[in-house]
């Protein structure tokens, strides 16, 4: 029985790539583009203006937020004019939260985009692989 050296197979000596390393590449890939120091550069003042509207808008949502708790947690529900302010309270619950899915998803959308595209270049490039990693263990296991 031949014998084969034993180590770990998890385990990799190569460096991994970081989550913006992976997404740099799927955007050159998928859109051919190369996003140079300079450019990124050019958008850190963009980016710092982008997230202080970003703090407004949620603290917004969040004063919001509160102010409603508060609203619904007086509201004793005892009789028809509660069930009235109650409605109206729903519709302002229910508002708000249209505003904050709008708000967050032209953010997710190209995360989501990005996360997609990375899982289908790794499959891509996973594939092949797996179909040899279990070729080869079809063999081992056909030698035992």
């Amino acid at each position: 029985m031949p014998q084969f050296p034993q180590r770990n197979l998890l385990l990799s000596s190569s460096p991994q790539p970081s989550a913006l390393q992976i997404i740099r590449r799927v955007a050159e890939r998928e859109s051919a583009i190369e996003i140079s120091e300079q450019e990124e550069a050019a958008e850190a003042p963009k980016a710092a203006e982008h997230d202080s509207a970003s703090d407004d808008a949620r603290s917004s949502f969040r004063q919001r937020t509160s102010v409603l708790q508060e609203q619904i947690q007086a509201l004793p529900f005892t009789n028809v004019e509660d069930l009235t302010r109650a409605n109206e309270l729903l519709a302002s619950v229910l508002s708000l939260k249209d505003d904050i899915e709008r708000y967050h998803e032209p953010i997710k959308r190209p995360l989501k985009e990005a996360h997609a595209a990375a899982w289908k270049a790794e499959h891509d490039d996973l594939d092949p692989v797996v179909a040899l990693e279990k070729k080869l263990k079809q063999g081992i296991a056909a030698l035992d």
